[in-house]
């Protein structure tokens, strides 16, 4: 009697109870903070394979009656939400991009991985392909890093958040001078505090953006029932809105709009680079004519034993570096432009110690000022009430 092979199923992502364990690193140090439990699968990835049972093979007795083998146990290869079986029925694969988990025997593919409470030492730092939900808090020195939106139903306290998407943040963001947050898309939040915001299109604030860098690609919006704007640094590259900008204490808050005040430093850096290389390219040119030309013999004995080849690859590597120079500062030049549609809005009050900036333009609020918007007019920033 040859016993048959019952059948099995291989997964092509982890399954292991033991798999948000902390590990142990070769310094013998324990990390509490990348615990690996997402199961990151792309579209079209395979997520488990199916081996078929192998009937055995019957026997017989010494007194020549038949003996049967064990019939072999057959387990289901079941498709759950967006899992699919492939034509040979034997292959399960992924019908989008996300995380990989079982439930009620299924294999399952969702685009969004939910944390049920805090981001903390029970979960590590999460990084996913898709969308990620938090039910409770980030706590101080967590990351989360999302290919979609990340959502967070309390705070933010202290922790890291980098988002393909948006990032909605349902209570605050507590930067506690540590953290810092950036998407792609949006940010939405009912408060920053001392935090560092950073998003391609629009920063949305309900309360209060208090003692935070903030940097908007589009606009920052500060409209909710307080509405207010006190210290820090605020850059949007079209417009900055809030009822309440500065308080009665002069505290110091820099709005800026259009460019920021780093990208001048940038574009004074990029002419000096620009001028650098320039004057090496100058110099490189003159030797490989020298080389080329052993007439001029003095000269020629001096350079005598350069690889050409390497003097016209370095010309070469300094022309690539020159003609980014010269995009990068193209950029910037062209963002000026947008500074004639730029606007600081204030809906109630402007307090003195508020400074307003388009580009290396300033204005100084010296006073309060009410019901006023800001913009800039040739070589002036103005102020015009609404």
């Amino acid at each position: 009697v040859k016993r048959g092979r019952d059948a099995a199923i291989e997964y092509s992502f982890n399954i292991s109870k033991d798999l948000s364990k902390p590990q142990i690193l070769d310094s013998g140090r324990v990390d509490f903070y990348n615990l690996n439990m997402i199961q990151s699968v792309v579209e079209g990835q395979e997520l488990a394979k199916k081996t078929p049972a192998v009937p055995g093979v019957s026997g017989i007795t010494v007194t020549g009656k038949p003996i049967n083998p064990p019939i072999p146990r057959d387990v289901l290869l079941k498709p759950g939400k967006n899992a699919m079986l492939a034509n040979d029925g034997l292959t399960l694969i992924a019908k989008i991009s996300g995380h990989a988990f079982i439930q009620a025997g299924c294999i399952c593919v969702s685009p969004v991985f939910e944390v049920a409470g805090d981001v903390d030492l029970s979960t590590g730092n999460i990084d996913f392909i898709g969308g990620v939900r938090i039910l409770g808090n980030i706590r101080p020195g967590f990351t989360v890093n999302a290919g979609g939106d990340v959502e967070v139903n309390r705070t933010v306290e202290g922790g890291f958040i980098r988002a393909g998407g948006n990032i909605i943040v349902k209570e605050g963001i507590l930067g506690r001078e540590r953290g810092q947050i950036t998407a792609d898309g949006s940010v939405y939040a009912r408060f920053l505090e001392n935090a560092n915001v950073e998003a391609g299109h629009a920063v949305i604030v309900g309360d209060a953006i208090m003692n935070s860098i903030v940097k908007a690609g589009s606009k920052i919006t500060v409209k909710g029932q307080k509405g207010k704007i006190i210290g820090g640094l605020c850059f949007a590259g079209e417009e900055i809105e809030a009822k309440v900008i500065g308080s009665m204490l002069a505290v110091n808050t820099e709005l800026e709009i259009g460019i920021s005040s780093q990208s001048i430093a940038d574009l004074k850096a990029l002419s000096k680079d620009e001028i650098m290389i320039t004057d090496q390219l100058q110099k490189l040119e003159e030797m490989i004519k020298i080389l080329n030309n052993s007439k001029e013999l003095e000269k020629y004995l001096v350079l005598k034993g350069q690889d050409p080849d390497v003097l016209t690859a370095t010309q070469q590597n300094l022309l690539t570096k020159l003609e980014a120079i010269k995009g990068k500062r193209s950029e910037i030049l062209a963002s000026f432009k947008l500074l004639e549609q730029g606007r600081v809005r204030v809906h109630e009050c402007i307090h003195p110690g508020a400074v307003i900036r388009f580009a290396n333009l300033s204005y100084n609020v010296r006073e309060e000022m009410r019901h006023i918007y800001f913009y800039k007019e040739e070589d002036e920033v103005k102020a015009a009430h609404y």
